[in-house]
């Protein structure tokens, strides 16, 4: 009898105004590694992730930011 567990599994959901535009990807972890993370680990894996969702929701026009975020990226606060 194994006594692996289920990796951890993660959506990342974005919704937009645009009908049937609505993404979303699953990214899972394995469950050893995800136990051995520190929530300060765990956070920035979840931040490293959903960044690069967001920027490919953006690269293939799923989400067009607006001024405000343009210029908080272009400034690098973001």
């Amino acid at each position: 009898m194994s006594t692996e567990q289920p990796p951890v599994r993660i959506r990342l959901y974005v919704s937009t105004n645009w009908v049937g535009a609505d993404d979303e990807e699953y990214i899972e972890i394995p469950r050893d590694e995800w136990d051995d993370m520190t929530p300060a680990e765990r956070r920035a894996y979840l931040d490293e992730e959903a960044n690069t969702f967001m920027a490919n929701c953006v690269e293939y026009g799923w989400i067009i930011p607006d001024d405000n975020d343009r210029a908080a990226t272009e400034d690098g606060t973001r």
